[in-house]
């Protein structure tokens, strides 16, 4: 993905958080862009997991 992203301070503290504990376990850094480009893409499967379930359950 090629957005930029605005972060409050809050979610900025989160991601530092996330990438210290995925640095801890796998050995290697992560950058905040990646974390952010797999948590929405994480969203956007589980969204469109719900509307199939919803589709099928209307019909």
């Amino acid at each position: 993905m090629t957005h930029s992203y605005r972060l409050d301070a809050q979610t900025s503290f989160r991601i530092q958080e996330i990438q210290m504990i995925l640095a801890k376990k796998l050995n290697k850094r992560i950058s905040k862009k990646s974390i952010i480009d797999k948590a929405i893409l994480a969203l956007q499967e589980k969204m469109e997991t719900m509307v199939e379930v919803k589709k099928d359950g209307a019909d």
